[in-house]
């Protein structure tokens, strides 16, 4: 079945990957930056499953949507990974905001503004 929408930007076979890789690396920074919070207690554990979730689920629509049976189911994947994707950018900056004391003197506030600068670059 080819038509018009098989031959649209994004969608079908000849798909750019780069989103693909994108969002899978910003996944894998997620995962790196939970490990790290659940190490300590406080609000950076609470929020680190929230973040864990909402930011692994990015990469799973955008997989999703790369086999898409429509153009619209294609959009709607892609753009359920866009609103995961900025929760969890909110996520980011709240846990910036409500402990960057805290982190300041650790490894773990370098790999937070590693994930927060992929944040941004996955939703631009």
């Amino acid at each position: 079945m080819k038509n018009a929408d098989s031959n649209s930007p994004g969608f079908g076979k000849n798909a750019p990957k780069d989103i693909v890789v994108r969002t899978f690396d910003f996944a894998v920074s997620i995962i790196h930056l939970c490990v790290q919070l659940d190490a300590r207690p406080g609000v950076g554990r609470i929020l680190m499953s929230q973040i864990l979730r909402a930011g692994t689920s990015v990469p799973a629509n955008v997989e999703e949507a790369q086999a898409g049976q429509s153009k619209a189911d294609f959009i709607s994947k892609m753009s359920i990974a866009l609103k995961e994707a900025r929760e969890t950018h909110l996520r980011l900056r709240l846990l910036e905001g409500g402990s960057s004391q805290r982190f300041e003197s650790t490894d773990s506030g370098s790999r937070r503004n590693q994930t927060r600068a992929r944040s941004n670059y996955c939703l631009h």
